[in-house]
């Protein structure tokens, strides 16, 4: 297994991001190259855990694959990916050419390059006050161009548009109304196709607290499914997939995962890494070491035979784990040290930060505290954390570093600035991470005999849950709960606790 490894890392370090031409995504259709887009987008979306929006994952995404910016929406206006007025002007970032040409156009050809610019500015990462007012603009200019042409398949792209602007300006009433317009419409018409277009794109813009959006995903899927279109059933099964992992659901997720997997390999769509990728992060979550490491080492597999490199850290940091978890803490420390060489120290990487994290994770399991701590003093000062994430995660194990140093006054200086940085975090994808922190921080305080602390930080990682609980965190929400039952005399309890504890202890060993 290390020879293979090694193997990997090798490769890893050794070999530049690539781009879409050099490897097999070069190959695939239109349609492919979309798909492709949208499942790299989506796992670095969810890999980043809401620390980039879904405009920026997507534009990642392209990147990563060689293609531009534009392409990840061109489809709202161009589904047959016809060669529009201005399109290879904004491709290559030339906005200024673009509306030049803008003058020089009129009907139709005026009306394309008007969404385009419109979309332009809607689909940049963040949300930019002057970039919106900017699309709004265009976009007003192109609805009158519509109308005036009264074709009804362009009113319902400025209509599609209008819903992704007023989702950016927080106006969700008008926003669904736009969407559900355009899927009446489909409706009335008894224009199936229109319709699964429609469904799939107010089930991929509706928020995720929305009900309606499984379901319009869901009828979106079914329809694609029915009119053959299988790129599209598999994009709408992995944006169901991502409503269900976020919820918790994980028994959910792998039976979809699976059986996107399975439609993947049918229709000869190769890029099956990143799917593979996120079995694994569940078979983690759920202590099934054997097969996370087995999917993990698939998905590395998978990724070097389609030479889809650009994001390799992400798998390699996932596989890092595993042995960590494992307690394979020197195969682990390799890992995550060629994959900080290779990020070079590039902070926006948003990989950085995880590897140096882990790395001092495998210090400490290793018992060299001491150098996990001069590690986190050096890497701090010379590259202080940039983002709320990585913040909280420094505290924390900083804090744990001076709990297993026998110096617990410093470690709770650190560990109460935990919660400081967890408040600031309101994403779903950020809950796991805080209620692992909480549970280990409820069992330092239960050892100080701070019951009421440990009591507290105990309902704060219940209160941070979400869907199936991490046997991680439930293993050290035992042992916390075991400790806090034992110091107030509740012995018939604390013997539970324990035995759960021990029973999460021998499955994780298992």
């Amino acid at each position: 297994m290390k020879k293979i490894v090694v193997y990997f890392l090798l490769i890893l370090v050794s070999k530049p991001a690539i781009a879409q031409s050099d490897n097999l995504s070069g190959r695939y259709d239109i349609n492919k190259k979309r798909l492709l887009v949208q499942t790299s987008g989506l796992y670095l979306f969810a890999s980043n855990q809401g620390q980039i929006d879904i405009d920026s994952a997507m534009l990642l995404s392209c990147i990563g694959q060689g293609l531009p910016r534009t392409f990840w929406y061109e489809e709202i206006y161009n589904k047959d990916n016809s060669i529009l007025p201005g399109r290879d002007l904004l491709a290559r970032d030339d906005l200024n050419a673009a509306k030049k040409l803008l003058s020089r156009l009129t009907g139709e050809d005026q009306l394309q390059l008007l969404l385009q610019i419109s979309s332009y500015y809607l689909f940049k990462p963040g949300t930019v006050k002057e970039d919106l007012n900017q699309s709004y603009y265009f976009l007003q200019q192109g609805i009158v161009q519509s109308k005036l042409l009264a074709v009804t398949e362009w009113q319902d792209r400025c209509k599609l548009l209008s819903g992704r602007y007023y989702l950016q300006t927080g106006e969700m009433q008008k926003s669904k109304e736009c969407f559900a317009a355009i899927v009446a419409d489909a409706r009335k018409a008894r224009d199936e196709e229109a319709l699964a277009i429609a469904l799939a794109n107010q089930g991929t813009w509706l928020p995720y607290d929305d009900s309606t959006k499984s379901i319009a995903l869901t009828e979106a899927m079914n329809l694609f499914e029915k009119l053959g279109n299988s790129e599209k059933q598999i994009e709408m099964l992995m944006k169901i997939i991502g409503i269900d992992f976020r919820s918790g659901r994980f028994e959910i997720t792998k039976s979809e995962l699976q059986q996107s997997l399975h439609l993947q390999q049918a229709n000869n769509f190769r890029h099956v890494h990143y799917t593979e990728a996120t079995i694994a992060f569940i078979h983690i979550m759920e202590g099934n070491l054997d097969k996370a490491l087995e999917q993990s080492l698939s998905s590395i597999r998978n990724m070097e035979l389609t030479q889809d490199t650009a994001y390799a850290e992400n798998f390699y940091l996932r596989l890092g784990n595993i042995y960590n978890i494992l307690g394979r803490w020197d195969d682990a420390i390799l890992i995550y040290k060629k994959c900080m060489q290779n990020a070079g120290k590039n902070q926006s990487n948003g990989l950085w930060y995880k590897n140096t994290l882990s790395l001092i994770q495998s210090l400490t399991a290793l018992g060299r505290d001491k150098d996990a701590l001069a590690f986190i003093q050096s890497t701090s000062r010379s590259f202080p954390p940039q983002n709320t994430w990585d913040k909280m995660l420094l505290a924390f194990h900083t804090g744990m570093c001076y709990k297993n140093l026998n110096q617990p006054d410093s470690a709770e200086k650190y560990f109460s600035r935990v919660p400081y940085f967890a408040e600031q975090l309101n994403s779903p994808e950020a809950y796991a991470d805080i209620a692992y922190c909480y549970s280990h921080m409820a069992i330092f305080f239960a050892d100080r005999g701070k019951i009421n602390m440990a009591r507290e930080y105990c309902q704060k990682t219940i209160g941070r849950q979400v869907g199936q609980q991490s046997i991680f965190i439930a293993f050290a929400l035992e042992l916390a709960f075991f400790k806090i039952d034992s110091a107030e005399n509740h012995f018939l309890s604390s013997i539970q606790h324990l035995k759960n504890y021990k029973l999460l202890s021998d499955s994780m060993a298992s």
